[in-house]
């Protein structure tokens, strides 16, 4: 999934939740490196981790709590 595709629906997204995730997503896809994001987004390594495995996995059906 592009950049564009994920940027677009984060700006609408209502559920706090889910933004928080995909801003961790396109964050990643920006080239930031894990440890900077955890730092950004102030969560832990763990969270970020399964994060990214359940966008590799289920794109964003994965991030929905």
């Amino acid at each position: 999934m592009s950049k564009e595709a994920i940027e677009c629906p984060y700006k609408k997204e209502k559920n706090l939740r889910i933004k928080a995730r995909r801003q961790a997503i396109l964050l990643l896809l920006d080239g930031k490196i894990a440890i900077k994001v955890t730092i950004i987004l102030r969560r832990n390594e763990r969270t970020m981790g399964r994060w990214a495995k359940a966008w590799n996995e289920k794109g964003y059906e994965g991030l929905k709590p």
